[in-house]
């Protein structure tokens, strides 16, 4: 499967935060981060060609998808799209192919300033 970075292209976006513990955690920050913080483009899209198990808002998360990509060198995976600026158009059950549409960068759910969360 080809893969390609959550801003549509070959070039890696830039990263805030990593996955791993965290030196700093204030109120509703986890002291472990389960993804990576992207900045620095405006529209989301697939990683990957999948289907949409999930397209709801979550408390910590906020407007979110989650995407089944299958197995990936043995081993089921999954994407999901954090802090999407609003209801993304996708619903359960629909296929993406990488570099479609998911939604657009936002703030929703426990987020300090406008990023992507995923994991």
């Amino acid at each position: 499967m080809s893969l390609i970075w959550p801003n549509g292209s070959a070039t890696e976006p830039a990263c805030t935060d990593s996955f791993g513990p965290r030196a700093w955690a204030g109120p509703g920050v986890r002291r472990f981060h389960t993804g990576d913080d992207a900045v620095g483009f405006d529209e989301l899209c697939a990683i990957g060609a999948g289907a949409v198990i999930e397209s709801s808002s979550i408390d910590w998360a906020g407007w979110q998808v989650l995407v089944y990509l299958g197995e990936i060198d043995g081993i089921r995976t999954w994407v999901r799209y954090c802090h999407l600026a609003e209801r993304s158009h996708l619903s359960r059950g629909d296929t993406v192919s990488a570099g479609d549409l998911i939604g657009y960068m936002g703030e929703t759910g426990v987020a300090y300033g406008v990023h992507l969360h995923w994991e």
